[in-house]
């Protein structure tokens, strides 16, 4: 395979205090994932805008943690959003949340496409590739059910991990080592 990435390939991390916010961005199309509080909405947006992308092909909410989730409504209407992906979660471990339920509202209410974080699925964006490792079982702490990602960019492969705790991770490694 051609390992070498055509045009400039970026990870920036976004500061939102003690939330989460990533930004992988080739040319103007970006993969945004988790945006910090609701707080944040604007210093997310105005960043993402200061790199010159204008197109979110995904939107990666890790978990509904309100410091990972809290902003996106508010960014993603900011932008064209290809689609969202999230973990799916059981009827035990879903959250009643304001700041949850604003999200699933904004998605149903803007015709967003949603698709469930399962092991193995492979999105990509220009040359970037984003295979989803996690979550692999439902479990109660909302920790544990991070979206964790694997991003290969050219000769780069890094790791996203939400709020992944080792009880995730160690499932993760039992899952892909079967």
């Amino acid at each position: 395979t051609n390992n070498r990435l055509d045009g400039e390939f970026y990870v920036r991390f976004i500061d939102v205090g003690q939330g989460s916010s990533t930004l992988i961005q080739q040319g103007k199309n970006g993969i945004l994932v988790d945006s910090g509080l609701a707080d944040y909405g604007d210093t997310v947006s105005d960043f993402i805008k200061s790199c010159g992308v204008t197109n979110l092909e995904y939107v990666i909410a890790t978990h509904p943690h309100d410091d990972h989730i809290g902003s996106l409504p508010q960014v993603m209407d900011d932008f064209t959003v290809g689609k969202i992906i999230m973990p799916e979660l059981a009827e035990f471990n879903t959250p009643t949340t304001r700041v949850y339920e604003r999200l699933i509202d904004y998605i149903v209410d803007n015709n967003i496409d949603a698709y469930a974080a399962e092991f193995g699925d492979i999105y990509e964006m220009d040359d970037v590739k984003v295979q989803i490792l996690g979550p692999v079982k439902q479990v109660k702490d909302l920790n544990d059910m991070s979206v964790i990602c694997k991003v290969y960019a050219g000769e780069s492969t890094f790791m996203l991990l939400g709020d992944a705790e080792k009880e995730e991770l160690a499932s993760v490694y039992e899952y892909n080592n079967k």
